[in-house]
C-alpha cells in the first residue's frame, strides 16, 4: 500500500472500529432504558437531543451548495436511518436479548452487498451468493432454535423481525448516504439526514415524555448519553466518515464486530445468558458475511499500483442510488 493510499484508509478503518464498538453497546444501553421508559418515548428522546447536538454543524453548511436532488436524498436516507432503523430496532429489541439483537443488525453487510451489487448493475461473484446462502442459513438456524423456546415466543418473534428489517434499512442508509458524506463531508451529511428523520418523531411527542426522563438515575444517564451521544451523533459521524472513503462492501465488514460486544455487553451489564445455539448460529452468520467481502480481500491482493488504482476508483465513485 502507498503511503498515500494508507493515509486516507488507516483512518478509515479507525474510525470505523470506534463506531462499530459504539453501535455494539446501543442494543444494551437500549434495553437498561427500556426498563423505565416506553420505546417510542425514548426514541423522541435520544434523536431530539441528537438533532440539537447537529444544530451547529449544520447551519456551518450555509457556506454549501446542496442541490435539489441531493437534499432529497439526505431526507431519504433520514427516514431510512431514524425511523427505518433506529426506531425499529428501538422497538424491537424490547423483546429480544441484546447478543441477539446485535446478532441480527450484524447481518447489514449480507444486504449492503446485495444493495450495491444492484445499482452497480454488476453480477455476483460466487463468494457473495455462498455467503448469502451461509448468512441466511444461521438466521433460519437462530430462528428455528427460538421457536423452540416455551416463554414469548411471539414476542421474540416480532422483535427478531423488526430487527431483520432494521438491518436492511441501515444497508440502504449505508450504499445512499456515501455520495453525500464524499461531497460535503461527514458532519455535514450526518447532522442533516439526522434532522431530516427526526422530524416526523415530533409527531409523537406527549406531555409523559418529560417526566419520564425525569425520573432517569446516574446509570440511566449513561445510558442515554451513551445512545444519544455516542451512538447517534459521534459513531454515525465516523461511520460516514469511513465508508465516504472505503467501498460499502469493505465498510460493512466491521458490523461483524457488533455481535461480540452486544453479546458481552449484555452478559456484563443485564446477566443476559450466552447459549451454545446463539453462539453456533452467530458463528455461522458471521462466516456467511465474512465469505460475501471474500472478493474484496482477494482484490486487495493485487499489485500495489492496481490495488492503489482500485481505492482511487472507489474514492471517486458515482452515486450508487440514483
Amino acid at each position: 500500500m502507498s503511503r498515500k493510499a494508507s493515509t486516507t484508509v488507516l483512518p478509515a478503518l479507525g474510525v470505523l472500529l470506534i463506531a462499530v464498538l459504539l453501535w455494539g453497546l446501543a442494543p444494551v444501553a437500549n434495553r437498561y432504558l427500556l426498563r423505565s421508559i416506553t420505546p417510542i418515548h425514548l426514541a423522541v428522546a435520544r434523536f431530539v437531543v441528537a438533532s440539537l447536538l447537529f444544530v451547529p454543524i449544520v447551519l456551518l453548511m450555509r457556506k454549501q451548495h446542496w442541490s435539489r436532488a441531493d437534499l432529497l436524498r439526505a431526507l431519504l436516507c433520514g427516514l431510512a436511518s431514524i425511523l427505518g432503523y433506529n426506531v425499529t430496532a428501538t422497538i424491537g429489541v424490547q423483546w429480544v436479548p441484546a447478543g441477539i439483537a446485535s446478532l441480527l443488525t450484524a447481518t447489514s453487510p449480507l444486504w449492503i452487498t446485495v444493495l450495491s451489487r444492484i445499482f452497480e448493475r454488476t453480477p455476483l461473484h460466487w463468494a457473495v451468493i455462498v455467503g448469502l446462502a451461509l448468512g441466511l442459513g444461521g438466521i433460519a438456524l437462530l430462528i428455528g432454535w427460538t421457536a423452540l423456546q416455551p416463554a414469548q415466543q411471539g414476542t421474540l418473534f416480532l422483535g427478531m423481525g423488526l430487527l431483520l428489517f432494521a438491518s436492511l434499512m441501515w444497508a440502504i442508509y449505508t450504499v445512499a448516504v456515501r455520495p453525500l458524506s464524499a461531497r460535503y463531508g461527514s458532519p455535514a451529511s450526518t447532522g442533516i439526514t439526522t434532522m431530516a428523520g427526526t422530524l416526523p418523531l415530533l409527531f409523537l411527542w406527549d406531555p409523559r415524555l418529560l417526566p419520564s426522563v425525569g425520573h432517569f438515575q446516574q446509570p440511566d444517564w449513561l445510558a442515554f448519553t451513551l445512545l444519544a451521544l455516542g451512538s447517534t451523533v459521534v459513531a454515525t459521524m465516523l461511520w460516514n466518515y469511513g465508508v465516504s472513503r472505503l467501498p460499502s462492501a469493505q465498510a460493512g465488514i466491521f458490523l461483524n464486530l457488533m455481535p461480540i460486544v452486544g453479546a458481552l455487553g449484555g452478559k456484563l451489564f443485564l446477566d443476559e445468558p450466552i447459549s451454545p445455539n446463539m453462539l453456533l448460529s452467530g458463528i455461522i452468520i458471521i462466516t456467511g458475511v465474512v465469505v460475501t467481502q471474500l472478493p474484496l480481500f482477494l482484490a486487495s491482493h493485487q499489485q500495489p499500483a492496481e490495488r492503489d488504482e482500485l481505492h482511487e476508483e472507489s474514492m471517486h465513485e458515482k452515486p450508487i442510488l440514483k
